[in-house]
């Protein structure tokens, strides 16, 4: 029983301490007592809204911490491990693998977005998608031939630009971004023109290279 609410009690401080630091950009807050004291102070001055959807992430947090989840980064490797054997396997497949593993990156948008201006969200929507369109271009480059392959790892690659900073409607993921709708918006803009354009300007490179 002890142990349990020892347990317990490391997971709540754990959970507070993310929702301070992803939220408020508080950090460095050692004393638990302390770190529940800031939290229920910040919640006191919040709206109705911002308050549900705050605890409602505290409370994901608090369900994470006590059920010890693979971190994402052995997610994100075990996502690079299938993509190198599919790549072994067939080589349009890894290209496939490769783009939906980008995917990842919206668990940082989702978590950042509302610590944003608009000039910050454009400014990474931007940036994403100019490298998204250069991973692409360079898987396709090296797994498949002909138009069809390119439209379909391009479509793809579109997918992935928009999905970063997509939240479908009716969701509990709408309802926790909603302080950060416009900065969402805000990326999904950015990364959706820097995309197309970045591809435009990439297969406009390589025509003119395969044509000389």
């Amino acid at each position: 029983m002890q142990k349990n609410v020892e347990q317990n009690t490391k997971a709540l401080d754990s959970a507070v301490k993310e929702i301070l630091a992803e939220d408020f950009s508080l950090v460095g807050i050692d004393d638990p007592s302390e770190a529940l004291h800031v939290l229920e102070s910040k919640l006191a001055g919040m709206s109705t809204l911002d308050r549900a959807t705050t605890l409602t992430r505290l409370d994901e947090k608090l369900k994470e911490a006590q059920e010890g989840p693979v971190p994402r980064r052995w997610k994100i490797f075990s996502y690079l491990i299938l993509a190198a054997i599919a790549w072994v396997i067939w080589r349009p497949l890894g290209a496939v693998f490769i783009i939906i593993a980008t995917g990842n990156v919206r668990y940082f948008v989702m978590n950042r977005a509302r610590l944003w201006t608009r000039t910050t969200a454009l400014i990474f929507g931007m940036l994403y998608g100019c490298f998204l369109a250069t991973l692409v271009k360079a898987v396709a480059l090296f797994s498949v031939q002909g138009t069809v392959g390119n439209v379909v790892l391009v479509i793809l690659g579109l997918i992935a630009a928009v999905y970063v900073a997509w939240v479908p409607p009716s969701t509990l993921d709408a309802r926790l971004a909603t302080p950060a709708a416009g900065e969402l918006k805000t990326v999904r803009v950015g990364v959706a023109w820097a995309y197309a354009i970045g591809m435009l300007v990439l297969f406009a490179i390589f025509g003119l290279i395969g044509a000389n």
